[in-house]
């Protein structure tokens, strides 16, 4: 039941990235076209695509004190998937990442064909679970450690900031060869081994994680209920051996609930806070991620901190000569 729950809720989001897109090439065709067609305004919420720009607006807001007027939306919507995780255990990535969703679908496909997917041996899975962390602290030291609060403000207030929503969007509908062979091993690399975008690339999924690490839910076992049949271990999107712990802290747990599902013994299992002996109802979960999610959301429309500065102006002037734009 919870991992229905999820997978609607996941679903949900996936849809609105989609809607999301879909109005982002509307207004992008607008002002490409000079002004000229079918107007949609600025769809905010695409921002959360833009994470390095989201993390140098952080970084100017904390070196400033200027909050990022350009991006607010990527700002905002970055620390609400911080907050998320570190209560929910990285439930970012199993709850709201569209990739997640897609990840999934990957894994019950080949189930379906391939049998099985595979399984790295742990001698192999652990050194490429630190890559991951490897590129999200490459990018931690270059923002926060390198980069001087005044280059970050000039940076968010670059012409190339401005549209770099435009020139994410120009990166995937005009791919070159390279990039597309590329996607296509990450497609099919994660089609035939478990999770594999997740597990071992993705630097959002481990700045998520690294919060999740400290957070105060948790996965507890009771060992007077469980069976050691085994099966919460099989099901585990992230191998976690779940059957042999009291109580799950890993950062790579996205509290799923898949293994709450599989386990034929209701009190075997459950998410619990740590000072909470009670476990989550089946419906506090989503409601609420989704009540973080939409609450932050609205309070930052409300409050004006979600709408760009950008006007009609600076995009005529600058989408029409998008390619000549550059760092």
């Amino acid at each position: 039941m919870h991992t229905k729950i999820r997978q609607s809720v996941q679903f949900l989001f996936l849809a609105f990235s989609v809607f999301v897109g879909v109005r982002f090439y509307i207004f992008y065709t607008y002002y490409n076209n000079g002004g000229e067609g079918i107007y949609f305004g600025r769809p905010h919420s695409v921002e959360a695509f833009l994470p390095i720009s989201a993390l140098v607006g952080v970084k100017s807001w904390f070196s400033n004190g200027i909050f990022d007027t350009i991006h607010p939306a990527g700002v905002i919507l970055l620390l609400t998937f911080i907050v998320i995780s570190f209560l929910f255990r990285k439930a970012f990535c199993s709850w709201i990442c569209p990739f997640g969703w897609i990840s999934e679908k990957l894994a019950f496909l080949a189930n379906k064909t391939i049998k099985k997917q595979w399984e790295l041996p742990r001698w192999l899975d652990i050194p490429l679970r630190s890559i991951k962390y490897l590129i999200l602290g490459f990018f931690v030291w270059t923002i926060f450690f390198q980069m001087n609060g005044m280059v970050a403000y000039m940076f968010l207030n670059s012409d190339y900031n401005k549209v770099s929503d435009v020139k994410m969007l120009m990166f995937l509908l005009d791919m070159s060869k390279n990039t597309l062979i590329g996607f296509l091993i990450i497609i099919a690399s994660t089609f035939y081994i478990k999770n594999f975008w997740c597990r071992y690339l993705c630097p959002y999924g481990a700045l998520m994680g690294i919060f999740g690490w400290f957070s105060p839910s948790v996965i507890a076992r009771n060992a007077d209920h469980c069976i050691d049949c085994g099966k919460c271990n099989k099901v585990c999107m992230n191998r976690l051996d779940i059957m042999n712990k009291k109580e799950v802290y890993s950062p790579e747990c996205t509290s799923c609930m898949a293994c709450i599902d599989a386990c034929p013994k209701q009190e075997a299992l459950q998410y619990q806070f740590v000072s909470n002996q009670n476990s989550f109802k089946r419906w506090a979960l989503p409601v609420s991620i989704l009540g973080i999610y939409f609450g932050v959301m609205f309070t930052a429309i409300v409050l004006g901190f979600w709408q760009t500065e950008l006007d009609h102006e600076v995009y005529l002037r600058l989408i029409p000569y998008i390619n000549s734009i550059s760092h």
